[in-house]
């Protein structure tokens, strides 16, 4: 399966459905709300003209949307930790669905599996060896170094999701 916005519309669809109907499990329940986290960043990207289609092509406009992100935070009175919380939440799904496509693209034997604490990707290896990567976690990690501003402040962005994409690559891709 390739993840694309049309893909995440209908994920998001189906949980909010099952989740009302009470049959959602705990996976269904955090992929809807991965693929609603997905889709609002790439709606608020969009507003600010940058294109986000869950590719490794438009990865470089992943750091550039999150000045949007924490624009509309700040309108919303969020404090500096609140915008943090809610752009790693964004970030952190559009990455698991795009890290997803990648692998996937690959033929590879990728699935974005739930754990207690979480999604995860998950690769089998061909040697029978499993790795798992945890997107979340590392975007909350890379944003801890972000400079974010307060609503009483002069706006202010000033980081980078450098350590994600190392921690991508030593953790998970480079033991593909």
């Amino acid at each position: 399966m390739k993840y694309d916005y049309t893909a995440l519309q209908k994920l998001y669809q189906e949980s909010e459905k099952q989740v009302k109907a009470k049959t959602a499990d705990d996976c269904t329940i955090h992929l809807g709300m991965a693929a609603g986290h997905a889709l609002d960043l790439i709606d608020t990207a969009r507003s600010a003209k940058l294109i986000l289609n869950l590719t490794q092509e438009t990865e470089k406009n992943v750091d550039m949307a999150i000045i949007p992100l924490h624009t509309r935070n700040v309108r919303k009175k969020l404090t500096p930790e609140e915008s943090r919380t809610d752009i790693a939440k964004k970030i952190g799904a559009y990455e698991l669905f795009t890290i997803y496509n990648g692998i996937a693209a690959a033929n590879a034997d990728v699935q974005i599996v739930f754990e207690a604490d979480g999604l995860r990707l998950r690769l089998q290896k061909e040697d029978g060896a499993v790795l798992k990567f945890d997107p979340q976690g590392e975007i909350v990690k890379a944003l801890r170094g972000f400079v974010l501003s307060a609503p009483d402040e002069e706006f202010r962005v000033l980081g980078t999701l450098r350590p994600f994409y190392q921690a991508l690559t030593e953790q998970f891709l480079s033991k593909w």
